[in-house]
């Protein structure tokens, strides 16, 4: 049996960790240890809450907040190969317990089974794809109003975090509770509060 890796502290420990094909994504799609430390304070989890990643990728910011809070994180990710490594990832660094990762569309997920959300711009790869199809520029939009969407629908109560937004705005239920510039990433990195269903959802 493979000894657990020893937990990671830094960004470059990090990426020690994936295999050298993936590692050219982590400067631009992966968020930085620090700021993924930050996003569980903000989401403020408790041991029952579940908290969404939307657009996981190899699940760095579920496998850190899983480190450092009770909740359970879940990851959803577009493409299997990130999804199956952030599996083994939470195996090898001993927090598969509390760590789900799930390939697919997170339109096919029910956003209501989670208290608490998380995007960093999840749906960008979409404007640089040159082929039709789900991760092309002809489906960014649609991504974005669904997400608006499902936003609007969550239950009274319910966190979200975003890094460099995700595209769309968030609906006027929701409170800004934070807003914080991440210099080194040229991002903002804003957390919000939904306070009132909307009420086409109590309708629906």
């Amino acid at each position: 049996m493979r000894r657990p890796h020893e937990r990671p502290t830094t960004d470059r420990a990090f990426d020690a960790l994936v295999p050298a094909e993936l590692r050219h994504l982590s400067r631009v799609h992966w968020t930085p240890i620090d700021v993924a430390i930050r996003v569980a304070k903000l989401l403020d989890p408790t041991p029952s809450m579940r908290v969404l990643d939307i657009g996981s990728g190899v699940g760095k910011c579920c496998l850190v907040g899983a480190m450092c809070s009770a909740a359970t994180w879940f990851g959803v990710e577009r493409h299997a190969a990130s999804a199956l490594l952030a599996e083994q990832l939470s195996r090898e660094l001993g927090v598969s317990d509390r760590t789900r990762f799930l390939h697919g569309d997170v339109f096919g997920l029910d956003w209501d089974h989670f208290d608490a959300l998380y995007l960093y711009n999840p749906f960008e790869l979409s404007l640089f794809s040159e082929t039709p199809g789900p991760d092309s520029p002809l489906d960014y939009l649609a991504q974005i109003a669904g997400a608006e969407d499902r936003l609007a629908r969550m239950a009274t109560g319910t966190r979200v975090v975003t890094l460099n937004g995700f595209g769309g705005t968030m609906p006027p239920t929701y409170r800004l509770l934070s807003h914080e510039r991440v210099n080194r990433l040229g991002a903002d990195l804003v957390a919000w509060l939904q306070t009132s269903r909307s009420r086409t959802a109590e309708l629906s």
